[in-house]
């Protein structure tokens, strides 16, 4: 067994908060203010962090579906005690396992990732689907390439985020953890899955800017991430990646949810060393 972390930071205040436990571990990736929101910067970063220790400072008391959202409630109980109700605003991914089980929860845009023998299988949380960019990205290459002001369809999509944060955490709208939330309604909606343990090679829970270059940007796949990650190598796929962003600050050619985003991973390697 062997825990692999990293991280690239891209904000003045890196928002993305990770810990490790005893056969556990977790990456929340606190998310962005809007200017209408109270909780500044600062006070996400915090809740990321404080919310990553509370889902890890403790084993998960039985790796079941009803085990799994139990430790995922008194986690945000926790975080939010410790945080004063803040109302800052995270995902979260969470990876356990025991002998024979391993369990997963995902809420929000954060990622698991799971390699049985080269088989990769990405664990998202179906209900934070985001329309345009569930797209392929080659569609989405070509609706940013026909578009006379790319400016404009950014503003739109920006609108509809708006729209949605407005609705969070509220009785019809998406739930998702934060500091002062209702924590038996976020672990409820929250996706959880258990599975067994033998033949997982490689399993990494990850922010959504570990997704960038795969998703966004089209340098590596899933399976090149967890080796990259093995390997030591991330660093220079995010150089790469800096580039290209860089290089593209409106977004046309490289169509993404946002510009410089963070990006954190922890992985377990389980089984024999990929080469």
């Amino acid at each position: 067994m062997r825990i692999d972390s990293f991280t690239w930071s891209r904000k003045p205040v890196n928002q993305d908060g990770m810990a490790t436990g005893e056969r556990i571990f977790a990456v929340c990736d606190g998310v962005t203010p809007l200017a209408s929101d109270a909780a500044g910067p600062s006070a996400v970063a915090d809740y990321a962090h404080t919310l990553a220790d509370a889902l890890t400072s403790c084993p998960v008391g039985s790796i079941t579906m009803q085990g799994m959202r139990g430790h995922l409630q008194q986690a945000l109980d926790r975080a939010s005690a410790a945080t004063g109700g803040s109302g800052a605003q995270s995902t979260m991914a969470l990876v356990t396992w025991d002998d024979s089980k391993l369990g997963v929860a995902v809420c929000g845009d954060s990622p698991v990732v799971i390699d049985r023998a080269g088989q990769i299988t990405v664990l998202s949380d179906p209900l934070f689907s985001t329309g345009f960019w569930d797209l392929p990205a080659a569609d989405r290459r070509r609706i940013c390439a026909g578009c006379g002001d790319i400016t404009d369809l950014y503003t739109r999509l920006h609108e509809d985020s708006v729209s949605e944060r407005a609705t969070r955490n509220r009785p019809g709208g998406r739930w998702i953890a934060a500091s002062g939330v209702d924590s038996r309604a976020v672990a409820a909606v929250a996706r959880v899955v258990v599975v067994p343990l033998a033949g997982i090679d490689r399993v990494a829970a990850m922010s959504d800017g570990m997704q960038v270059p795969v998703e966004h940007l089209c340098l590596a796949g899933y399976g090149d991430i967890l080796f990259a990650c093995g390997h030591g190598s991330l660093g220079r796929l995010h150089q790469r990646a800096d580039s290209l962003e860089l290089a593209d600050p409106h977004r046309r050619t490289h169509p993404r949810p946002s510009h410089r985003d963070d990006a954190t991973i922890i992985m377990a390697s389980m089984g024999p060393p990929a080469h």
